[in-house]
C-alpha cells in the first residue's frame, strides 16, 4: 500500500492511497489417491478444477482441434470440427487485485472516490454459451443468408469443405456448446465502486444537543465499471457462492445503490 498527500493546505488536502495485491497459490496435496477434484461443472465438458501442482480453481475445457498450421480438422462423418483433449485454459481466481483511493476535502466538505479491479483470471461463461446455441450472439450470423462455409483437414489430412445449410445453422451453432474456448474470457475489470460526497455540519450551531461532530453524506456504490472484457455478462458474476471461482451462469449483476448517510457523535 502506498499512500501520499498530494495537497495539503488551511482550506484544501487531497490524499491518495494505492494498494495492490498478488496471489500465487498450489494445490500441494488432496484425498490420498486423488491428484484432481472437480469443484464446478458447467455443458460441454468445461469444469473448474483443483490439480496437485496448478494454482487453485483452474478452468479445463475443450477447444476444436488443429492441426500445427491451425487448419481445423474435422470427422467426414459428422461434419463437425473435431475437440481437443482436455486441458487447463485459464486460471479462475484472479491472481492480480488492486485499489485506488482518492479524497479531497475542501472547508467542511469532502469527496471521496474509491475504485477497484482484478486482473488475470479467465471466466467461463455457460450465459455465453447458451446464448451463443440459441443464435442470439454477433458470433452465430455467419451463414443465415447463403449458409455456412467450413474448411480445413480431415482426420487424415486430405482437404475438406463443406457448406453448412441455413436450414442447419442452429444445430451446427448448438455443436460448439463442446469447445469450452469459445466461451472463455479475460475476467479482468476496474469499477467505480464507491463515490461519497460529505458535509461537515456546523455543531457550534447546535450546542443544545450537545454534539461533537455531525455530517451527512451522499453514498453510491456500484456505480460503473469503468474497464471490462465480458460483453454479456458482469465480470464479477459467478455459478455459485461456492468456491468455483471462473465459472459463470446467468449470475445477476452487483446491485448499483445510492443512499444517504447522517453521522452523529455526541
Amino acid at each position: 500500500m502506498v499512500t501520499s498527500s498530494l495537497i495539503d493546505n488551511a482550506d484544501f488536502k487531497w490524499d491518495v492511497s494505492y494498494n495492490m495485491a498478488y496471489n500465487k497459490s498450489e494445490i500441494k496435496q488432496l484425498a490420498e489417491g486423488l491428484s484432481t477434484i472437480q469443484i464446478g461443472s458447467g455443458i460441454g465438458g468445461g469444469s473448474i478444477q483443483n490439480v496437485v501442482g496448478r494454482p487453485y480453481g483452474t478452468v479445463w475445457g475443450y477447444k476444436m482441434a488443429a492441426t500445427d498450421n491451425g487448419e481445423k480438422i474435422f470427422d467426414s462423418n459428422s461434419g463437425y470440427e473435431l475437440r481437443s483433449e482436455i486441458m487447463e485454459l485459464g486460471e479462475g481466481v484472479p491472481p492480480l487485485t488492486m485499489g485506488f483511493t482518492n479524497e479531497f476535502f475542501y472547508k467542511d466538505f469532502s469527496l471521496s472516490i474509491l475504485l477497484d479491479g482484478k486482473f488475470g483470471n479467465s471466466m467461463f461463461s455457460n450465459l455465453a454459451q447458451y446464448s451463443h446455441r440459441f443464435g442470439l450472439t454477433k458470433a452465430t450470423l455467419p451463414g443465415r443468408e447463403n449458409g455456412l462455409p467450413l474448411s480445413g483437414v480431415d482426420i487424415d489430412g486430405n482437404p475438406y469443405q463443406r457448406l453448412v445449410p441455413v436450414v442447419e445453422l442452429d444445430t451446427y451453432y448448438d455443436n460448439q456448446k463442446r469447445y469450452t474456448d469459445i466461451f472463455l474470457y479475460d475476467g479482468s475489470f476496474v469499477k467505480l465502486r464507491e463515490l461519497v460526497i460529505s458535509y461537515n455540519l456546523p455543531v457550534d450551531l447546535l450546542s443544545f444537543v450537545n454534539l461533537q461532530s455531525a455530517s451527512v453524506s451522499l453514498v453510491g456504490r456500484n456505480l460503473a465499471i469503468l474497464y471490462k472484457n465480458t460483453d454479456l455478462f458482469d465480470p464479477e458474476s459467478s455459478y455459485t457462492n461456492g468456491n468455483a471461482q471462473g465459472l459463470e451462469a446467468f449470475g445477476v449483476p452487483r446491485t448499483r445503490s445510492i443512499g444517504l448517510d447522517i453521522n452523529l457523535k455526541f
